[in-house]
């Protein structure tokens, strides 16, 4: 999802909610045996302020799929995220940056993905892993 910074301020459109879903790379996963189920789904707003910086917040939802870390049975679990960024047009190491007027909020979008993803994906709390007898 890309915001168009410049043409929010010509029509004077400072403040927006957005949704939007999108399929993210599935390298962002290191959890064997494990994908993501659907498309991650964003849903919040963006405010323009007045040094025309960005500033978006939203709810990132997104569900796993595959096999339990322990016992390998076939499981999913749905993670829900938010996020509060800010894009800049200056680099300041802190905040994302943007250029030409246009916002990708794919980037901080995969970050908090990353950020909230689980270590492991567990069939239920207290899983048993896989009993080997000799």
């Amino acid at each position: 999802m890309i915001i168009d910074v410049r043409k929010c301020l010509a029509q004077g459109k400072f403040n927006a909610d957005v949704a939007f879903s999108y399929r993210p790379d599935e390298g962002l996963i290191d959890i064997p045996y494990v994908s993501f189920k659907e498309p991650i789904a964003v849903k919040g707003s963006y405010h323009i302020l007045e040094d025309d910086s960005l500033e978006f917040e939203a709810e990132v939802t997104y569900t796993l799929q595959g096999l339990c870390s322990r016992c390998l049975r076939e499981t999913e679990e749905t993670v829900k995220t938010s996020l509060h960024v800010y894009f800049v047009t200056e680099d300041n190491e802190e905040d994302y940056l943007f250029r030409g007027g246009m916002a990708d909020l794919s980037e901080a979008v995969n970050d908090a993905v990353l950020l909230s993803m689980p270590r492991s994906l567990l069939c239920r709390q207290g899983c048993e892993m896989i009993a080997y007898h000799s």
